[in-house]
């Protein structure tokens, strides 16, 4: 297993595929140049920061209403970005600076208190002037630190391609670090407060808060403040654009600042705003945040480079005027002190050929190291220029960070130290010298240790090596814990785990280990399901997993699969236009790869992606080409078990030398992760094997970053393996491995309810035990006991005694509980018991977590049938089909479907169904008979009331809309007065004469300028699943200009460019929908009209109030005998809580023919009634018992 350091890679090709900088949309400014968008490494790279966490104690706390760390004297004067390097200038230049000078509390005015943004810049963007996310220049400042504007000449002096030369620059340049990058997600009302946390006092409680960055799309603060207003006249950014193309910082907020969204003359925080049923930070008129810019005019840009930000404008999704994935990306720093460094000299006229390494071995006679380390500067970079850049000279003098290498050797034992360059030039059209190799001891005052190298040419296309022997008399770091005590089953667990010496303080991270083997085998065409992914050539499918799949100690039941060739945990924003780092994106993010390359694309009908899965394992199959490349292919699949255990197998692949790609398992931290080889091109062959086998699982264990392992296990732990690093300040490192053990009583159960094991309402269920001594002790008598507060079960048995056990010993203990399900639990209704042992040696306890079941029913359709319209007309005959879907997780049985209806001129002549068993995911199909009298008023509507009952008391009631004629909304009344319609945005929509798709009248969105949106909305209370349909016209700016349509949050569609009168329709789910039609520009251009208009809406059909639905039965009681029965009825209730009783019997038509009422409150208690049912014909009725607690209904079988 790989640790921080990286493993030598042998060959890295100079051709790289190019990588186009797309630039979304052009901006008019002609002394800057055009922003990139981010790519979709950066992307994906930074929506897998780790997240920054508040201490408990932060989140309770209240924060003064504004703070600006501007005006700290730690902050630079703001400058202007002279390129593409907004990444640097955002992250470096402002946020860096700031934090490090915070650590070191000097000013930031002076040149050597800030930070340069073209050192780490350079090294990354291929010797151009091309954009470079902060993500991967923070990697830079993580392990070889970054110079002050002073020691670099300048914040960029030598322009984009300079590589800066001088030892003591970069030694100086070493001890100003990053530690750690954290990630804030600031789409929601906590996400807020932890960044103003943040802002504050870092969330820690120090003196002064941070800062942070941010990508969005450039833009001018388009208005200011209103006056009356806090910060009247100041600049502000309510809505970001479509391209995150910029990076920015956020500076300070301020809770005070507003900004009227909906143009209602009102600020607030608690009106719907977007439409989407849900009061959120997307719905904030008041407070944001203040940011600072650096492209273009610092003088020129809002005020004096500074801005506000409204929170809504974070909260906002992107591209629909949020920032990029809703996150600002913070930084911890450091003062770091390099105990032994490298000083190289080295020659060489086109750098991105070369790679420089540094390595270790404990053997002074060794001729190549044992460890070796790779760095993010020197690495096949820079472009095909001179060692110091354009037009530059060809040698160069700098230092390298040697301190990871001093955890191979002991503190004063002599060691063998390498620096080597590996050149990747098969044509060898370029030479070069190392002129120099020496170290520096910083552990012995600096003493400079000469490798007597002097002009060594370098080796073409292969690795030269110079070394030289050392004594380090270096601090190491020791983990001093010699165990951890064991883990006691079912409880929480923490343990701190100690170290000492080096330079504190320590950060720890468990070291994830796989064993890999190398076979052969035949790869599988399986063919099963085929995937379906969002793009043919950059696109992935989600796919969620038959079981849990553990993967470097997590566990992940859904993953996605990409037609770059590999598997990944998290679903990123933007796809791939181009990315810069491959090697460090496979370190870097937690994958599986077969291959891991950009340019593979399904090509053809014969492509694709397939899975396959079981409860054993699941199974993935690429078969892919090389975009634009005839003749070349990828053929492999991945094969995932429930142990984790991971399997790669290879068919014909043809792929051509320059594809960079890389294959393995990466955790995505940096440090573990299984590389199939460091060459850019691997090259798998037909029938290669590949399998990765965890050395340990250790599910429901972790280790913090400051060394407290914890967690809960229910497994049975028998020295299991855990390795531990402990790294200091300096990046010294310790790893010590501990063999886990758990203690205590292993209590497992298992359940016997029904015939299907299932806990189903009304159910008893058996509760068997299985109990092994984990103890290193006997224990005596024991009593168990199950114990629960939950007043939807009973326990029947709940108490068990049993003999004494030895260590190791099981006992299996059948029926050990027995417990009663009430009728009226709700579905999927998750019940805690305590299960506790006790005995004189102690006491266990664990959590029994059962899930108890009921039907729900749910309508999934109604349609009436009558060989015309679907509509019910006066003087019509038709059937009514009623579709009930049976969503719950158990079995209705018995069930007797009824119809009824108040309506005086509907007859029903078919109004009762029924089936025995309506299985859970079933759907019953009931049909009924009805007419409506020819007489009868014309109306919009009929009520039908729908009941069904079943065993264990099951009731359900509803009552069903049935339309006499088409709901639609065609604006033919010249306004918006025929429904609720509301209005929003900048302007809202109107209606227009002339355009409409039928008749004379339609809808069109309100003239709106950029950024800005305008929408039309209805609530509406969908009765069942249903459909809406309407006809839209677009005149836009094509991609960019939309008409978007919602049903509650869920966005259904958008569109853009010029589209005539089309026809839309969408099915909808029942229960309050809120549909919303909105036409939204972006930043810039105005093409047609610039409009959206909507005509001849279908809505679905509206629920009607319903008395009850199905109602949970909490208490009462209800019993009749004889049933069946001929003359005689007893009707014996109980209730528990003083209610008015109401009792009611009605026939089949639904229609009561016996009603009792007690006309006043009845004390708890157990009554009688007898019904005169002298003249009841024979027949299926059913008797209701109606109180305050809900509704219990039977059915009363009568017979001649």
């Amino acid at each position: 297993m790989k640790s921080i350091l990286y493993l030598i890679a042998i060959v890295m090709f100079a051709h790289q595929i190019s990588t186009a900088q797309i630039a979304v949309k052009s901006y008019d400014n002609s002394s800057t140049q055009e922003l990139p968008p981010m790519s979709s490494y950066d992307s994906v790279k930074l929506s897998q920061l780790p997240e920054f966490k508040l201490p408990e104690e932060a989140t309770r706390r209240l924060l003064p209403y504004a703070v600006d760390n501007s005006t700290h004297l730690w902050f630079r004067p703001l400058i202007a970005q002279v390129g593409l390097e907004c990444g640097q200038a955002s992250s470096i230049g402002i946020v860096f600076t700031y934090e490090m000078n915070y650590l070191r509390d000097v000013p930031g005015n002076l040149p050597e208190n800030q930070y340069a943004t073209h050192f780490a810049y350079n090294f990354i963007n291929g010797g151009s002037d091309a954009g470079v996310s902060f993500y991967e220049t923070y990697e830079i400042l993580k392990q070889a630190g970054n110079p002050t504007v002073a020691d670099y000449g300048g914040m960029s002096t030598g322009g984009p391609s300079r590589w800066m030369t001088g030892y003591d620059l970069y030694h100086n340049a070493m001890q100003n670090r990053v530690t750690e990058v954290y990630s804030i997600k600031v789409n929601t009302a906590e996400g807020i407060q932890t960044l103003k946390n943040w802002i504050y006092d870092h969330g820690n409680g120090s003196s002064a808060g941070g800062l942070g960055c941010f990508y969005a799309q450039f833009t001018h603060p388009p208005v200011v403040f209103a006056p009356g207003t806090p910060e009247e006249g100041k600049h502000v950014i309510y809505s970001w654009g479509n391209s995150a193309n910029h990076s920015m910082a956020i500076v300070g907020y301020n809770d005070s600042i507003r900004w009227d969204y909906n143009g209602d003359g009102l600020y607030t925080n608690n009106i719907d705003l977007n439409f989407d049923g849900i009061l959120d930070a997307r719905d904030w008129e008041i407070g944001g945040f203040k940011m600072a810019n650096t492209y273009g005019s610092i003088n020129g840009w809002g005020d004096n480079g500074f801005a506000y930000m409204m929170y809504k404008s974070v909260a906002d999704k992107w591209q629909q005027g949020g920032i990029w994935n809703n996150t600002v990306v913070v930084i911890d720093v450091q003062e770091y002190e390099p105990q032994l460094t490298a000083k190289v000299s080295l020659s060489y006229d086109c750098r991105n050929l070369i790679r420089v390494m540094a390595g270790v071995s404990t053997d002074t006679n060794a001729t190549e190291p044992e460890h070796i380390l790779h760095y993010p500067i020197f690495d096949f970079q820079g472009g095909c220029n001179p060692m110091q850049g354009t037009s530059s000279p060809s040698t160069i003098e700098f230092g390298l960070d040697l301190n990871p290498l001093l955890q191979y050797v002991n503190p004063g034992s002599e060691a063998k130290y390498f620096i080597m360059v590996q050149e990747n030039d098969p044509f060898g059209s370029n030479t070069g010298t190392l002129e120099s190799f020496a170290l520096i001891d910083y552990t012995n005052g600096g003493i400079l240790i000469n490798s007597m190298v002097s002009e060594v040419i370098l080796v073409n296309d292969d690795i030269t090596m110079a070394s030289v022997n050392a004594t380090v008399n270096h601090n190491p770091v020791i983990i001093t814990s010699d165990t951890i005590p064991p883990i006691p089953l079912y409880s929480n667990y923490s343990y701190q785990i100690q170290a000492s010496q080096g330079t504190p303080p320590y950060r720890w991270h468990l070291v994830e280990d796989y064993m890999q083997f190398d076979s052969t085998s035949t790869m599988s065409l399986i063919d099963s399901i085929k995937l379906q992914p969002s793009s043919s050539s950059n696109g992935k499918a989600k796919v969620v997993l038959p079981f849990d799949f553990p993967f470097f100690g997590e566990e992940f039941n859904e993953l996605y699969v990409t037609v770059a060739g590999y598997l990944m945990f998290e679903n990123s924003l933007v796809p791939w236009p181009f990315y810069k780092a491959a090697r460090t994106y496979f370190i870097q993010t937690p994958m599986i790869a077969p291959v891991m390359s950009h340019p593979l694309v399904i090509a053809s009908s014969s492509d694709g992606i397939w899975y396959e899965p079981s409860e054993e394992y699941v199974t993935f199959r690429w078969k892919l080409s090389v975009i634009n490349t005839p003749g070349t292919s990828f053929n492999a699949t991945a094969r995932l078990y429930p142990d984790g255990k991971i399997e790669f197998i290879y068919g014909e692949c043809v792929l051509p030398s320059y594809l960079e790609r890389y294959a393995g398992i990466s955790q995505g931290n940096g440090q573990n992760y299984e590389i199939m080889t460091y060459d850019p091109d691997f090259a798998p062959v037909t029938g290669q094997f590949v399998r990765y086998t965890p050395t340990a699982n250790h599910p429901g264990i972790t280790l913090s970053v400051d060394g407290t392992i914890s967690g809960q296990t229910y497994d049975v732990i028998n020295n299991m393996p855990i390795t531990v690093c402990a790294t200091d300040k300096n990046n010294l490192k310790d790893y010590k491995t501990y063999y886990l053990v758990s203690e205590g009583l292993l209590m497992e159960y298992t359940i016997e309810a029904g015939d299907d094991n299932v806990v189903g309402f009304g159910e008893n269920v058996i509760v068997n035990l299985e109990v092994t001594n984990l103890n290193n002790f006997a224990i005596g008598a024991t009593t168990y006991n199950l114990s629960t507060f939950d007043p939807y079960f009973t326990i029947i048995n709940g108490q068990v005694n049993t003999g004494g056990l030895l260590p190791d010993e099981t006992i299996s203990i059948d029926s050990a509980f027995l417990i009663s399900t009430y009728n009226g639990v709700p579905n999927e209704h998750l019940s805690p018991f305590q299960l506790t042992a006790t005995s004189g040696e102690g006491t266990w306890s664990r959590s029994v977590n059962l899930t108890a079941y009921r039907p729900v029913i749910e309508i999934s359709s109604i349609n009436v049938i009558d060989g015309n319209n679907g509509v019910l007309e006066p003087g019509e005959t038709v059937l009514i089909a009623i579709d009930v879907l049976n969503a719950g997780g158990a079995d209705l049985t018995n069930a007797v479907g009824v119809i009824s209806s108040n309506e005086p001129n509907l007859n029903i002549y078919l109004s009762s169904v029924n089936i025995d068993t309506l299985e859970t995911g079933d759907i019953w199909h009931m049909v009924y008979a009805a007419s409506l009298e020819s007489e009868a008023p014309v109306s919009d509507l009929l009520e039908i009331n729908l009941t069904i009952t079943g065993d264990h008391e099951f009731y359900y009631f509803k009552t069903i809309p049935i339309y006499t004629k088409i709901v639609a909304e065609d604006f033919e009344t010249g306004d918006l007065s025929a429904y609720e319609w509301i209005t929003g945005g900048n302007n809202g929509w109107t209606v227009e004469e002339g355009t409409a798709y039928e008749g004379d009248w339609c809808a069109r969105s309100g003239l709106i300028i950029d950024n800005q949106m305008s929408s039309l909305s209805l609530e509406w209370d969908v009765a069942y699943n249903d459909s809406i349909s309407f006809y839209y016209k677009v005149s836009s700016e094509a991609k960019y200009d939309f008409l978007y349509f919602y049903s509650g949050a869920t966005e259904m569609a958008k569109w853009a460019g010029n589209i005539n009168w089309t026809k839309a329709s969408f099915m909808v789910p029942a229960g309050e929908q809120t549909f919303l039609w909105k036409y939204a520009k972006d930043y810039s251009v105005s093409t047609g009209e610039d409009c959206a208009r909507i005509d001849y809406i279908i809505f679905p059909a509206m629920a009607v109030e319903t008395p009850s639905s199905e109602v949970p039965i909490v208490t009462d009681r209800l019993f009749i005998y004889p049933n069946p029965g001929r003359d005689e009825l007893n009707v014996k209730y109980t209730i528990f809580n003083p209610s008015n009783v109401k009792i009611l019997i009605i026939d089949m038509t639904g229609k009561p023919i016996y009603s009792f009422n007690s006309g006043n409150i009845k004390q708890q208690g157990e009554y009688m009634l007898k019904p005169d049912l002298e003249n009841l014909k024979s027949g299926l009725y059913t008797i209701l018992l109606i109180t305050e607690n809900g509704v219990l209904a039977k059915k009363l079988i009568r017979t001649q």
